[in-house]
């Protein structure tokens, strides 16, 4: 009878992928080939947040603070171990045998004439429970300037309003003193 309740309550929970491995594909610009991807090993989420491992200082991140790009490149500043590979000439890199966790990926130097990638977290398993992350890390040339939004002329605009105004005000106020005097 005991065993017949333990293998209830055995079956009742929850399927664990416990040793199970994960991968991380990058897939970046060809133009990038030749230039290295690091990533580490951050640390392990909790139904809170991100608990830190001891080379990230141990601490612990709540869940909303997760989300800021200030993390990565805090993290991306600490002295750290890390995996490190060269994207491949089609603009590709994997990385496997990746234990559950949140992982930092970063790049060490720019590809010429590209800034560095921004870094980035990414979580194994992945929400939907799978083991198989995915990344296309965002990649500008140097020198790139995004189109203008227009706003910026804004307070020219406004400016010229104000002068025009005030111009305007100034002439009928002589105008009406003129009449005044007459």
């Amino acid at each position: 009878m005991l065993i017949l309740v333990a293998l209830v309550l055995l079956l009742a929970l929850p399927v664990s992928a416990v040793g199970e491995l994960g991968s991380v594909r990058v897939t970046a610009a060809e133009a990038m080939a030749g230039s290295r991807l690091r990533l580490s090993y951050v640390g392990i989420l909790t139904e809170h947040g991100l608990q830190l491992t001891g080379e990230f200082g141990g601490g612990f991140v709540p869940k909303e603070d997760l989300q800021t790009r200030e993390l990565a490149q805090w993290l991306q500043e600490q002295k750290h171990e890390a995996l490190e590979k060269e994207i491949g000439d089609d603009g590709t890199v994997m990385f496997t045998g990746l234990p559950e966790g949140v992982y930092l990926l970063h790049q060490t130097e720019a590809a010429p004439g590209y800034y560095p990638i921004v870094p980035m977290l990414i979580r194994l398993p992945e929400a939907d429970g799978t083991w198989f992350a995915q990344v296309s890390p965002k990649v500008e040339k140097e020198g790139y300037n995004p189109p203008g939004t227009g706003q910026s002329m804004a307070p020219v605009l406004g400016m010229i309003g104000m002068v025009l105004s005030a111009s305007g005000i100034g002439i009928c106020s002589g105008a009406w003193q003129k009449r005044r005097k007459t």
